[in-house]
């Protein structure tokens, strides 16, 4: 009678699942129903004496969940994650470590939640509380460390959504992400996705830091060289993935700021930036916003040097100021014809 229960609930949470997806009202109702048919049934179970059954409920509440976070119903999809945390902290955590992944998950679907509801503080301590889960020596799987890095790139997320934002720890906790995500970044989309948001995260971090006096001189160039780094690995991982998944969103942010930053910091190496990146190679097609970024940049790099004022200047550096002017108008005229070639096909 248990079983036929369980694997009634079974096929019920399945069905929902297989409905989550669609973006119609009615059938993400239809999948609700399903998960919260699941859960009632589970929830006359011997959950003590079968933890299988409890582990059962738990994807019940998550999934009830996950369809109320895309039905914008948040603060009941934040309920179900309580009632999933609850019944996972009784499961016995060393039987299995698919027990302390989903716990871990939990608590990170959790955050989010509350980073949507505006609730940041509360989103910091549910995200917390994942790393501590997934961190356990037993977490050593491919999913396992996935998960683990998006938990430590959300924070990042979060604590650069903090009024006032908190940018050198949200640095830090990008590094983390990145620890976790590097190498798994090249076998699976889902880490790369989360490796690029980390990479960004850095970014946006370094800008805030570089931008709010007083800047801490000692550290900046460790910022730069950090941040031009994390650009061009971010933007050599879009192409590496680019016949399998669309990262075009993110890969302009990453090259927008990568002009930024060289136009404010390294303006020799602006336009050699530039040329990498938006050099035509055969199967990559890019978004005509790239090249319209790039010669907004080159254009307001020269009007800097321009105004730089050379009688201000010595021999040699009017020499290296021309010869940087030289090389960016090169790199303008390289990348307008690229911009009209591109445009003509």
């Amino acid at each position: 009678m248990d079983e036929e229960c369980h694997a009634r609930a079974n096929r019920l949470t399945q069905e929902g699942i297989e409905l989550l997806n669609s973006a119609e009202t009615s059938v993400l109702l239809h999948a609700l129903s399903c998960f919260e048919q699941a859960i009632q049934l589970r929830s006359s179970l011997p959950l003590v004496a079968q933890p299988w059954y409890r582990w059962g409920l738990t994807a019940g509440w998550m999934n009830r969940a996950d369809v109320l976070s895309r039905l914008e119903r948040h603060d009941e999809a934040l309920t179900s994650y309580d009632r999933a945390i609850e019944h996972l902290q009784r499961l016995p955590l060393e039987m299995e470590p698919a027990f302390r992944w989903r716990l871990g998950l939990a608590w990170m679907n959790r955050a989010l939640t509350l980073q949507t509801l505006g609730q940041r503080d509360r989103a910091l301590a549910s995200l917390d509380e994942s790393i501590k889960a997934l961190s356990h020596p037993s977490m050593t799987t491919l999913r396992d460390l996935g998960t683990l890095g998006c938990a430590w790139m959300n924070r990042a997320a979060v604590l650069m959504e903090m009024e006032p934002a908190l940018p050198e720890e949200a640095q830090e906790t990008a590094v983390q992400a990145l620890a976790r995500l590097k190498p798994l970044e090249k076998r699976d989309v889902l880490a790369a996705e989360a490796s690029l948001k980390a990479r960004h995260r850095y970014c946006q971090a370094t800008a805030l830091l570089l931008e709010s006096p007083p800047v801490n001189i000692d550290k900046a160039d460790g910022w730069i060289l950090a941040a031009t780094d994390h650009v061009e690995e971010g933007l050599s991982l879009v192409c590496f993935w680019r016949e399998r998944a669309d990262f075009a969103e993110i890969a302009l942010q990453l090259f927008r700021f990568g002009s930024r930053i060289y136009l404010a910091y390294q303006p020799h190496f602006l336009g050699e930036f530039m040329l990498d990146v938006l050099r035509p190679e055969a199967g990559r097609f890019l978004d005509m916003a790239f090249f319209s970024a790039a010669e907004e940049s080159l254009m307001i790099a020269a009007e800097v040097m321009r105004h730089r004022g050379i009688e201000a200047l010595g021999p040699k550096r009017v020499v290296d100021l021309l010869e940087m002017m030289a090389k960016q108008e090169a790199a303008t005229r390289q990348i307008i014809a690229w911009h009209q070639e591109a445009g003509q096909s």
